[in-house]
């Protein structure tokens, strides 16, 4: 022990000083993390709000079963901007009579990759997944549009 009362307010004042500095450095990346966070949900905002779904036209659509159901088709893109993904919602339904239809399954499918530049057209396929699927009597499917992504 040191019985010295200079050294101890010495220590003591180290002490306080690399505990400020500590805290320093803890808010300092805080600050830089809630930056970054901020700079990644607006490049967020701008890549799901830029394409506009009526700036797409999506054609050809087809339904295929293979492991998953996987949707197909056209995309052209009509928009300012890179198209690089897009989600639909797709419906199964069982329709024995055009009256009478119920809804058997929902699934989300993205179409991942695109890299559909302004003004031209491309493919498009993604899969989705229809988990305990009924037997239906006469399927019907429908798709809707329901996110893009910028690239």
């Amino acid at each position: 022990m040191v019985v010295s009362p200079g050294f101890r307010y010495v220590a003591i004042g180290l002490a306080v000083l690399g505990g400020l500095f500590i805290w320093g450095a803890i808010e300092k990346g805080n600050k830089d993390t809630e930056a970054r966070n901020q700079q990644l949900a607006a490049q967020d905002y701008v890549a799901r709000t830029s394409i506009k779904k009526d700036d797409l036209d999506v054609a050809n659509v087809k339904l295929a079963k293979d492991t998953y159901w996987s949707p197909s088709g056209t995309v052209t893109n009509r928009s300012t901007f890179t198209l690089g993904s897009m989600t639909f919602n797709i419906e199964m339904k069982d329709c024995p009579t055009d009256a009478t239809c119920v809804v058997i399954g929902e699934s989300r499918a993205t179409a991942y990759s695109l890299n559909v530049p302004p003004k031209q057209m491309r493919t498009f396929s993604a899969s989705g997944d229809f988990p305990n699927l009924p037997k239906a009597a006469k399927p019907v499917w429908t798709y809707s549009l329901v996110e893009t992504r910028t690239k």
